[in-house]
């Protein structure tokens, strides 16, 4: 899998709502990843569920629909390098934001449920056998299918990781980051109502703008996660959170949700406010 650069996704919005329309044929495939840490390279470090949902994005101008059987949910096994390296590690670590193996998997609901402890290779084969089917159906209706991920860099490493220990082709598939079309049109966006609208923000703006400005060490910014995105949205299903099956139906419901809202504001400043140059979607 490879994961474009910021730099190869449209300028503005308005490019972008013209590419999606290009894609309206295709099946999406959100896809994510939990794994026993974030340095994917290390040997301890592997995927332990891999989740994707396939959807009829209808190019954002429908409400989204699921491809029937077009879920896919596995849990891998963990393999021994995890498990050694789980047995050295302390109870936990001093840094609040560094978890061990064991909290990992507490965390994201390891060993809850009724999903077998599958191989690597098992999993891997299973996931290009489910895209393959996808493939023909995307086919079928003249589109193709599009992976898609929040944070896709890290899914994207994680699955390579995955097919490369299990011995098996990786899929050549370009992945698409939800994070990056929130940083590149999103936030540019909220920062103009924020800082420079003429108008006053509707008090639904305003939420959103407080729900996603934070504090970091070079100053205030607009987040991007998607947790702090489901929040500022009052998304729904963010109960099951940090289980990969949920978060690829909240990273579907964000994406829709942002470029729904996009797509208004755009439509509202253009009537209100040309031209507005600081606005890079409208550039």
């Amino acid at each position: 899998l490879d994961v474009p650069s910021a730099k190869a996704y449209p300028k503005n919005f308005k490019a972008f709502m013209q590419m999606l329309k290009q894609h309206r044929n295709d099946i999406w495939i959100f896809f994510d990843t939990e794994t026993t840490g974030l340095l994917y390279n290390e040997k301890h470090v592997q995927a332990t569920e891999v989740a994707a949902v396939a959807y009829n994005m209808n190019g954002f101008w429908k409400t989204p629909s699921r491809i029937p059987n077009g879920v896919f949910n596995m849990k891998v096994a963990l393999q021994q390098d995890a498990i050694s390296f789980m047995d050295q590690e302390p109870e936990e670590y001093d840094d609040p934001w560094s978890k061990t193996i064991k909290q990992l998997l507490v965390m994201t609901q390891y060993n809850e449920g009724d999903l077998e402890k599958l191989t690597p290779e098992e999993v891997a084969q299973s996931f290009t056998d489910y895209l393959d089917s996808l493939r023909l159906i995307a086919k079928n209706q003249g589109g193709k299918v599009r992976l898609i991920a929040q944070n896709a860099i890290f899914d994207a490493s994680i699955i390579n990781v995955l097919y490369s220990r299990a011995n098996l082709p990786v899929p050549q598939d370009l992945v698409w980051d939800t994070k990056i079309v929130f940083k590149n049109y999103l936030q540019s966006v909220l920062k103009f109502l924020d800082e420079k609208s003429k108008f006053p923000v509707k008090d639904e703006d305003r939420k959103i703008i407080n729900a996603l400005k934070k504090e970091g060490n070079w100053g205030p910014y607009m987040s991007a996660s998607l947790g702090d995105i489901i929040n500022a949205f009052d998304i729904s299903g963010g109960e099951n959170w940090h289980t990969a099956i949920a978060d690829v139906d909240l990273t579907m419901k964000a994406l829709y949700a942002v470029v729904r809202f996009l797509n208004a504001k755009g439509n509202f400043l253009k009537a209100l406010l040309p031209p507005i140059s600081e606005i890079s979607f409208l550039a």
